[in-house]
C-alpha cells in the first residue's frame, strides 16, 4: 500500500486447553501439548516510487506421539521482504527475499526418538525481476533467483545398530546425513507487439540444481515383523564419504495466439530444451533432450463454444535419479535373521556395487488430449463439460537384472478374497518364491519400462453463475487411473 500499515499477532495454546484420550491402552496417535506463535508485518512506501512489504514470524510447538513418554519440540522462525520500484513508468524492478530456520525431530521412527536425533534446517530464497514496456505494447522481462536449503541432523543412530519393526515403524529409514540443496535459475521473456491476428511470446530459461550429502553414520539394522525376527541389514563400506550431484536445465520456447477468424482461435507453442546431470564419481551421465509441442483450438458459435487441445509434457531431470551408481550411496548385505544370524539372501542399496543407470535412459513424458464444450446462458450461467486423456510413457524404474523372473518359482495358494465368510470370490493366488540359488546376486538397473504406461481418463463438469450480487461455482469430476504398483510383478488399478 502507499500508506504505511502494520499488524502484530500473538496466539498460544496451553496444555490445559487441549483434550486428551484418557485410555492408557489406546493412546492418541498425535496430540498437541502447547503452541505459541508471534508474527508482525508492515507494508508501505519507502520512496515515491518504491513500496515495501515485510513480515516476521516465530513459533514453537510441543506435541506427544502415541505412548512416547517425552514430548517432541519444534521451533520455526522466518522473515520475508518484498520491494517493488517503478522506474519512469516504463520499467519495474522487484526483489523478493526470505529466510527460515526450523528445529524439529528427525524422521518419524522410534529409533530416531530413542537416540534423541533432531534436525536444524535453514532455508534462503532470493528472487529478482525486471520488466520493461514500450509504446507498441512489447514487454521484456528478465528474472533470476537462488534458493538454498540445509538439513543438519544433530546426531546419528547408535553405532551398535537399531531394531526396526516394519509393522509399527514402516520401511527401513535412509541413513542419517547432513544435506544441502541449491537451485539457481534465470529466465528471459519477450512479448512481441500484438497484431490483429498474432500475439507472439518468446522465452529462454536456464537452471542448475545441485545437492550434497555427508553421512553421519550407517549402523546395522535388524528388521522384525510384529516382534518376529525377519532380516538383518549390514552396511557395506562405500567408496566415497560425501555425495555430490548436479543437473543443468536449458530450454527455449515460442508461443503464438492466432486469431484464425472471428470465431476460431488457436494457441500454438513449442518448447525445446535439454536436462543433463550426474553424480560425482558416477559412471553414467544422464542426458534428457525434450521437444514439446502444444496446440489448442477454440471455436465459438451462437450455440456455445467447442475446444480441444494436445500437449506433450516432460519434467526436468530430478537429482534423485542420479542416486543410482552414486559412490556415496550405501549398499547393504541382507541376511536372514533368527536371533543369531543367518545366510545372505539379498543385496540392497543404490551404490555402484549393486546399482547403475542405463546408458540410454530416456525421460518419461506425458501426452495429453483435451476435448470439451461450453454453453453460456443469457442469465449469466455457464455449463462446461471437459474430457481429458493422459498417457505417460517411458516410465523410469529400477529392475533387478541380477535376479530375473527365472530366479523365482511360481506357487499357487488359496485366497479367500474380500468376502471372508463366503466362497463366491475365493480364487487361487499365484505367488513367486525366490530360489536360494539367486541369493546375493542382486543388480539394480535404472531403466525405462517400455512395456507399460500410466493412464488417466477424466470427465469434468463445471457450472458457473455470474450475477449482479453474487458469484457461484459448482463442479464434479470422475476419473480412472491405471499404473504399475509398487510390486514390480504386480499391477494397481484405481
Amino acid at each position: 500500500t502507499a500508506a504505511g500499515l502494520g499488524a502484530v499477532d500473538l496466539s498460544f495454546t496451553r496444555p490445559g486447553m487441549v483434550s486428551t484420550n484418557g485410555t492408557a491402552a489406546a493412546p492418541s496417535i498425535a496430540r498437541l501439548q502447547s503452541w505459541t506463535g508471534v508474527s508482525a508485518e508492515y507494508g508501505g512506501a519507502v520512496t515515491p516510487r518504491a513500496r515495501l512489504f515485510a513480515e516476521g514470524f516465530t513459533s514453537s510447538m510441543d506435541k506427544r506421539e502415541r505412548d512416547w513418554p517425552a514430548p517432541t519440540a519444534t521451533r520455526d522462525s522466518s522473515g520475508v521482504g518484498h520491494i517493488v520500484a517503478d522506474r519512469g513508468g516504463r520499467s519495474q524492478v522487484s526483489v523478493f527475499a526470505s529466510a527460515e530456520g526450523v528445529h524439529r525431530p528427525y524422521g518419524e521412527m522410534r529409533p530416531f526418538r530413542a537416540a534423541g536425533v533432531a534436525e536444524d534446517d535453514r532455508f534462503m530464497n532470493v528472487q529478482g525481476r525486471w520488466n520493461r514496456f514500450d509504446d507498441r505494447g512489447a514487454r521484456l522481462e528478465l528474472s533470476a533467483g537462488y534458493r538454498h536449503g540445509l538439513f543438519d541432523p544433530t546426531a546419528s543412530l547408535p553405532a551398535g545398530g537399531v531394531v526396526i519393526d516394519r509393522v509399527v515403524d514402516g520401511v527401513l529409514p535412509a541413513s542419517v546425513a547432513r544435506a544441502t540443496v541449491d537451485r539457481t535459475d534465470a529466465q528471459l521473456t519477450y512479448d512481441a507487439p500484438a497484431t490483429r491476428r498474432h500475439a507472439v511470446q518468446l522465452g529462454a530459461s536456464f537452471a542448475r540444481d545441485s545437492s550434497g550429502a555427508r553421512s553421519l553414520g550407517r549402523p546395522p539394522m535388524t528388521e522384525i515383523l510384529h516382534g518376529l525376527p525377519a532380516r538383518a541389514w549390514q552396511p557395506v563400506s562405500e567408496v566415497a564419504a560425501e555425495s555430490s550431484r548436479w543437473a543443468w536445465h536449458v530450454a527455449s520456447y515460442i508461443t503464438d495466439r492466432v486469431s484464425v477468424s472471428g470465431s476460431v482461435t488457436a494457441n500454438l507453442g513449442l518448447r525445446v530444451g535439454v536436462s543433463t546431470g550426474r553424480a560425482d564419481g558416477g559412471a553414467t551421465r544422464v542426458v534428457w533432450p525434450s521437444v514439446l509441442p502444444r496446440a489448442n483450438l477454440r471455436w465459438v458459435s451462437r450455440f456455445g463454444a467447442v475446444f480441444g487441445g494436445y500437449g506433450r509434457y516432460q519434467s526436468e531431470l530430478p537429482l534423485d535419479v542420479l542416486a543410482y551408481g552414486d559412490p556415496a550411496e550405501p549398499v547393504f548385505n541382507v541376511y536372514r535373521w533368527q536371533g543369531t544370524g543367518g545366510p545372505l539372501v539379498a543385496r540392497a542399496g543404490r551404490g555402484p556395487a549393486v546399482a547403475s543407470i542405463d546408458a540410454g535412459l530416456r525421460a518419461p513424458h506425458t501426452d495429453e488430449l483435451v476435448l470439451g464444450a461450453e454453453h453460456r446462458f443469457a442469465s449469466g450461467m455457464a455449463l462446461r463439460v471437459t474430457q481429458v486423456w493422459r498417457r505417460e510413457r517411458s516410465i523410469v524404474r529400477a529392475v533387478n537384472v541380477g535376479v530375473p523372473l527365472s530366479s523365482y518359482q511360481a506357487r499357487v495358494i488359496p485366497d479367500q478374497g474380500e468376502d471372508y465368510d463366503g466362497v463366491t470370490d475365493d480364487r487361487p493366488l499365484t505367488v513367486y518364491d525366490r530360489l536360494p540359488s539367486s541369493f546375493g546376486k542382486d543388480l539394480f538397473l535404472l531403466t525405462n519400462n517400455d512395456d507399460e504406461m500410466a493412464e488417466y481418463n477424466a470427465t469434468e463438469i463445471a457450472w458457473e453463475y455470474n450475477g449482479r450480487r453474487w458469484w457461484s461455482f459448482a463442479g464434479a469430476s470422475s476419473y480412472h487411473t491405471w499404473a504399475l504398483g509398487g510390486n514390480q510383478m504386480g499391477r494397481a488399478h484405481v
